[in-house]
């Protein structure tokens, strides 16, 4: 009779242990929702087509662009010794960042381009044509932007380079770096323009941006041609360490 109470007892605890192994959540799972998404099997949709592939016309260097000559060392430095408050002898200059249509990325900064004309391989085209019927609104919001990474004690000179056609005129261009005084400068025809912007006084260490934009150009005479066209080539990005 003094086994019956410890017989119960063994029962009731091995019930126990049963339902708390049945209630126990089960472990989550090894792979993590990225990890399933990407065993799932991709959906390919084929569509069926008829008719024969016709050659495309490689993007080619408009005849009259003349060549593309960077600017050297020695004439950017001479460019930031012209302006005051910024040092004028510096430890090493580096050209860190170069963007263009065909690398719109780099790990050190990126190209935005809002509403080109046209982009090829070359370069990306801009203007004031006749389908824009006078929308100044529009025409206001064609602008090229980069981004770079800078950080405090450096100067950085940011470099658009734009070509004007032979027969387009000339206008002045704007560069716009958020938090400093936006910069006028005039572009001349049948060359390439090299519209600079200086950058110092950085506060912090993280992304910048600096913003080109043509100033409103006059209206053609309707003859039906582009009011005012321009193509930028590039953007590069030199920093510059002052000397201690």
């Amino acid at each position: 009779m003094k086994r019956i109470p410890l017989l119960c007892f063994v029962i009731l605890f091995a019930v126990g242990n049963l339902f708390a192994q049945a209630t126990k959540p089960n472990p989550p799972s090894k792979l993590s929702a990225p990890e399933a998404q990407a065993g799932k099997k991709p959906n390919v949709v084929v569509f069926a087509v008829k008719g024969t592939p016709s050659p495309a016309q490689r993007p080619q260097r408009p005849k009259d662009m003349p060549a593309f000559r960077p600017l050297s060392k020695e004439e950017k430095i001479s460019i930031l010794q012209g302006i005051s408050g910024i040092p004028h002898t510096f430890a090493s200059a580096t050209p860190f960042l170069t963007v263009s249509t065909i690398h719109i990325i780099d790990p050190l900064g990126e190209l935005i381009l809002s509403w080109p004309e046209y982009t090829n391989p070359f370069y990306a085209a801009y203007g004031k044509f006749p389908n824009d019927r006078g929308d100044t609104a529009a025409f206001n919001a064609k602008s090229v932007q980069v981004d770079f990474q800078a950080d405090p004690g450096n100067v950085y000179l940011v470099d658009f380079v734009v070509y004007i056609g032979p027969v387009q005129p000339t206008s002045d261009f704007q560069i716009t770096v958020p938090g400093m005084e936006p910069l006028h400068q005039p572009a001349q025809r049948n060359s390439f323009n090299h519209l600079v912007a200086p950058v110092w006084n950085i506060p912090t260490s993280g992304w910048y941006s600096a913003f080109l934009q043509v100033q409103f150009p006059s209206e053609n005479d309707g003859s039906g041609k582009p009011y005012f066209s321009w193509i930028l080539n590039r953007v590069e990005v030199t920093k510059f360490v002052p000397s201690p």
